[in-house]
């Protein structure tokens, strides 16, 4: 891989001629983009820009990404930022006040808000300047994966907006993981975890009455959730379901899943045996990740979900024991039952749709092209690796090898605390880029290996997608709308009841099947959701 960061002090008068970039707490003079492309401007140029704020993230415009890339391009940004939490009306809020930006960054615009906010002029097509002399990287990515290109392409036939693609299994396929120090108090060996729902009772049951935590109180959590059902809907897949709504069967044609009454009955019979046995939390219904998060700083959780586990647990010590500690935990296989072999379900191959576009007061100061040679740095190897990870020598550096070998912070804080804090936005928010399918891989951090490791040989052979993101005319969208909001509160409504015994599963054709026929609309909800795979089939 071509060199992307040199230590180039010479450079700190070249870097200052391009304009001012906010206070940070790195020495940028050391961090430089040696890209053939750059810079873009000639003159330091102002462009506004607008993204979410994660609360892991620092201040945006004190990010060494920003400020790498105002040096190397000569585009300084006015950058505005939406807290996370209640982004949704706040970037709804910003479009009907027409108080956006020109460019939208880390946005996560769903497919929905592009088709209307396209239609009322407030995003503009990309197409015209996704060519191979202009954006030559964007342009061979999309090439290489028209699946994604497929994913991106509204009903018009148009591109608003560009994804993020991390085509690595870790970025899509979502893990449970086992509490390293509650499988040695038990003495369960990795190579020893279930594959079945049967098995996972057993192992749940042992952490509810063994006390692995050793506290000597009852007070562990088997398996932890939150957000509703949450992440219990994946074991959907032990039973042989991709899902309980609608999903694409091996031929192409919509399904809904609440319809197949076995396979439903046998989930619901588990989920009713996880509450029934304090398997999983009485509150899960109202639990939240900071819940959660609590529980596991507390050592009382067995089994979560979560991308890595050191979002789960916390452990004492340095960052290498905290590596090595979190690395030890293991992740749990994919299940089956006797119903179905091993099934994971999953909503898409890493592809994030709406990371990046650019707006009509783009458009009006004449910064279309700019931006759009901007972004096509992201999708290239360089570009992808500085705004994943940020410039090598801070949390990183490359071996002889080329492998990424982790700088652990000094401060006490982990990694991902000073990529997300100091380094870049793309922490937490999907951001436009191309993690090629090694980039992960090439950690030399024992969590992150052993997370990989897992994922190809745990999770990827039974990967099963539910259905590709699509997109839907307004019409469509406005239909859907009236079908779906009843719809959804309806099914998680009735499954919650079956779980905690306020309704009998044995009745589950009367309380669900009927209802979904008579007061749902599901057929016309099935033949809207074929229209629009059957574009998305033909546009790839």
């Amino acid at each position: 891989m071509k060199k992307l960061f040199v230590l180039l002090l010479a450079c700190v008068m070249l870097l200052g001629s391009l304009g001012a970039v906010a206070e940070s707490k790195y020495d940028l003079s050391q961090f430089v983009i040696t890209y053939e492309d750059f810079p873009l401007t000639t003159e330091p140029k102002t462009i506004s820009l607008m993204g979410i704020k994660h609360p892991i993230h620092g201040d945006w415009d004190k990010m060494v990404f920003f400020g790498m890339m105002e040096n190397a391009t000569g585009i300084h940004f006015d950058i505005t930022t939406i807290p996370l939490d209640g982004y949704a009306e706040q970037l709804n809020l910003a479009i009907n006040t027409e108080s956006y930006s020109e460019v939208l960054l880390g946005c996560m615009i769903n497919n929905n808000q592009i088709v209307d906010w396209s239609s009322q002029g407030v995003l503009i097509p990309l197409n015209d300047y996704i060519t191979e002399e202009l954006t030559p990287n964007l342009y061979a990515f999309l090439e290489m994966y028209p699946e994604v290109k497929g994913a991106v392409t509204a009903p018009d036939g148009k591109i608003y907006a560009l994804p993020q693609l991390n085509s690595a299994p870790i970025a899509y396929l979502s893990p449970w993981w086992v509490n390293g120090d509650y499988l040695k108090a038990l003495n369960v060996k990795d190579e020893e975890l279930p594959t079945t729902i049967d098995g996972l009772l057993a192992l749940a049951r042992r952490i509810r009455d063994e006390d692995p935590n050793g506290n000597g109180k009852a007070d562990e959590i088997p398996i932890s959730v939150y957000d509703n059902l949450g992440g219990l809907n994946i074991w959907l897949g032990a039973f042989g379901l991709p899902s309980a709504g609608a999903y694409v069967d091996d031929d192409g044609k919509m399904q809904f899943g609440m319809f197949n009454v076995e396979k439903m009955t046998a989930w619901l019979s588990f989920m009713k045996t996880l509450y029934d046995e304090n398997l999983i939390p009485k509150d899960f219904l109202t639990m939240t990740q900071s819940d959660q998060s609590a529980l596991g700083a507390e050592n009382r959780i067995g089994i979560a979900m979560q991308a890595i586990p050191g979002n789960i647990w916390y452990h004492d010590g340095t960052s290498e024991e905290k590596d090595a500690f979190f690395a030890s935990c293991p992740m749990l296989p994919v299940l089956g039952s006797d119903l179905s072999a091993p099934m994971l379900p999953h909503g898409g191959y890493g592809i994030s749709t709406g990371t990046f576009a650019l707006t009509d007061k783009c458009e009006e100061n004449g910064n279309v092209e700019l931006m759009m040679r901007w972004a096509d740095f992201l999708y290239s190897v360089e570009g992808s690796y500085l705004i994943h990870y940020g410039p090598e020598g801070v949390i990183y550096e490359e071996d002889a090898d080329g492998n990424r070998v982790t700088i652990f912070p000094s401060d006490g804080r982990s990694t991902e605390e000073v990529r997300g804090g100091d380094l870049t936005p793309d922490c937490g928010i999907p951001m436009p880029k191309y993690v090629r399918p090694d980039t992960e891989g090439r950690s030399t951090e024992l969590q992150q290996v052993a997370r990989t490791r897992q994922a190809d040989e745990k999770q990827v052979p039974y990967k099963r997608l539910i259905m590709p993101a699509l997109f839907f005319t307004e019409a469509e969208t406005t239909e859907l709308a009236t079908i779906e909001t009843d719809l959804g509160t309806f099914m998680d409504s009735v499954l919650a009841k079956f779980v905690v015994g306020e309704l009998d599963i044995a009745n589950y054709e009367a309380e669900v099947i009927t209802p979904l026929t008579t007061n749902f609309k599901i057929d016309r909800m099935l033949e809207i959701n074929q229209e629009a795979y059957d574009r998305y089939a033909a546009a790839i």
